[in-house]
Parts: C-alpha cells; structure tokens; sequence
C-alpha cells in the first residue's frame, strides 16, 4: 500500500509534527500497518528532521502554492504526475482540494466553511474516498449542504501530545521570573490578530486593572512589525509597565506559566497553543463563535472582541477560583480522553482496508 500525504509547508518544523495530517499518518511508518511505502508532499521544500528520518520521505512539488491558479496546476498536473509515476493507493490532502483525473483513494481534509460557502464543490466531494472534518460545527455545514457526503465523513477528535506537560510551581516562577518580573500575567495570542484587536484587549485589559489593583501583568505575543508599532502606542497607555510584548519563539515557555490564555482570533482554526493550553490546564479566553463551541464545548470561557467582554472574562476567571478549575479540568479532561494509538491505528484502518 503506497501513501502519499500532503503535509502544511507554511509551518515550521514543530508545528508540521503537530499537523493532523501528520500525526494520523506518521504512525503508519512505525506499526504493523500494512503500509508498503509513505510520502509526505508539500509545495516546497522543508528541511524538518521530522521528514527525514529512515522510514518515511518527504518530496516537494512545484510550484509554491500561492493562489487558485497555482493550487489547480498543483493538484490536477504536479500532482496527478507524481500519483502516477508512484503507483500511489491513497492520497490524503490537507485541503478540499485533490486530484480530479486519478482513480486512487483520495481524502480531503475540510477545516473551515469556505469549502461550503464556495461554489463548484460536488466534484470534489464525489472524488473523495473519505473526508476528514476536525469540528464538528464544520461537519454539520456539510452535511446540511452535501447530506449524500455524509457517510465518508470521518469526524477527528482533539488529539493529545505525548511531549506537553505541565510545569510545576518551581518552573512557572522560574519563567515569571524572567518574563514578567515574578509576576502573575494574562497572555494574548496576537502574532496573526489584526492591530485594533490588540488594542481593543488593552483596553479591557485596563478596565481589569481599575477593578482589581493587582500586579497582574499582560504579556502579548506579537511579529517584529507588531512589537515596533506597539511600543509605540504604549508609551502613552496607563498600565505600560505591566504590559510585555514578547516575541513568538518564546510563546511556548509563555505559555505554560500563563494565568490565563487569550485567543481572539477569528479565524475558523484551532491553534495548536490551545491544545497546549488544555493539556497543561491553563484557562482560556476563546472567541465567541460557533465553530469554537463545537470545539470546547464548556472547557473555556467565550468573548467577542468587545473589551467590556473580555475584561469580564478576566475579572471572573481572577475571582472565581472555583470556575477556574472547572474549566481547565474539563479541558484536560476533554482532550485526553483519546488513545491517539488506538484512534491512528482505526483511523488507517477505515481509509487503506
């Protein structure tokens, strides 16, 4: 059996090891599983030593996907010679989109409502073998639009990483330490948040401030471009000095010290910190919307981005120790529940067999 799975070149390299695609497949190369041969594809090249190793090989496909025009070339000619030369049995895309001229098992992962908000979508749909739908919210769209889909769907549940653990008291002081001069901190997820958004949080964050005189800390994640202007803008806002704008490479270490995480982003997308989040059971601040209710279900607290509502949000989880740990426990709760062994091996079994 020959796989070919196409891997998020965007990422960088600990995130591609996160990657759905990639952590559903990747078991293939070290278990039983009848798979002769795996192939990760992306449209460039990645130098990740996750790809690299003795089982498992990673090919880039020209060109760089950068448009509709360059992801049709990609998927219905670059690709469609690469099944062919390969003798490919099954390829798994991590986009709607998949190979229209190739009679392999195809399955297509559908993250967001553009695919149902778009036209011209039933070819796809019919190519598919199988669809993989990470929210449930997703899901139902779907099948409301495409109820004849409904049986390939495969719904995936959050899945737990082996390498995440929670830091113990010693550790999170260590970090605060350093971060935020030893004190405790809200930290926001900004690096892929527009700038007014930003301000809206510091804002709340403020009417925080006003209700409780405390020396909580706001820590922002933030690109270069952003920490520039950003600083800027504080040198006239009240609280500077318990505001920090730390850059992306340290996020991590961020956040597994965190009072509480803050994620008001839009986007129909899970980060992979809120996963992080739920694991180490630091609470969280979520956009209000519903595709991150199908998700979290009552393991956050939700917020439009609105600073009266976000700073309530604070404000409750800083009093309300109680809720506090209701959350973070169905939170970890929720998200260690799966066998990630056992859910890859019954995953790989209902796409190869």
């Amino acid at each position: 059996m020959n796989i070919a799975v196409q891997i998020n070149s965007n990422l960088s390299d600990q995130d591609i090891a996160r990657d759905i695609n990639y952590r559903l497949f990747n078991p293939a190369s070290s278990t039983q599983h009848p798979a002769s041969s795996l192939t990760f594809l992306s449209d460039k090249k990645n130098d990740s030593c996750l790809l690299n190793d003795s089982t498992t090989k990673h090919v880039s496909l020209t060109p760089i996907i950068s448009n509709s025009i360059s992801a049709g070339i990609w998927y219905q000619f670059s690709l469609n010679s690469f099944l062919k030369k390969n003798k490919i049995d099954v390829f798994v895309s991590n986009s709607h989109y998949c190979n229209l001229k190739h009679h392999s098992r195809q399955i297509i992962h559908i993250s967001n409502d553009d695919f149902v908000r778009k036209s011209n979508r039933h070819q796809y749909l019919k190519a598919a073998y199988r669809i993989i739908v990470s929210n449930e919210y997703i899901k139902q769209l779907l099948v409301e639009k495409f109820p004849e889909v409904e049986s390939k769907i495969i719904s995936i549940p959050l899945l737990p990483n082996e390498q995440i653990s929670s830091l113990n008291f010693t550790q999170k002081e260590e970090v605060k330490a350093v971060l935020s001069d030893g004190k405790e901190y809200f930290l926001l997820m900004a690096e892929d948040i527009e700038e007014h958004k930003i301000i809206i949080t510091l804002k709340a964050f403020s009417f925080f401030k006003k209700w409780q005189q405390s020396s909580m800390n706001l820590l922002i994640v933030a690109n270069d471009k952003k920490i520039i202007s950003l600083t800027q803008q504080l040198e006239t806002y009240k609280y500077k000095a318990d505001v920090k704008l730390i850059s992306a490479d340290k996020k991590d270490v961020a956040c597994a010290a965190a009072y509480g995480c803050i994620f008001i982003s839009e986007q129909q997308k899970t980060d992979f910190k809120m996963n992080d989040c739920m694991q180490m059971q630091i609470p969280m601040i979520v956009h209000d919307s519903e595709y991150y209710k199908a998700e979290f279900h009552d393991s956050v607290l939700y917020a439009k981005t609105d600073e009266k509502q976000l700073s309530q949000k604070m404000i409750l989880l800083y009093k309300d120790e109680a809720l506090k740990n209701e959350i973070t426990n169905a939170a970890y709760q929720k998200i260690m529940q799966t066998d990630l062994k056992d859910f890859t091996t019954r995953f790989l079994s209902s796409i190869v067999e």
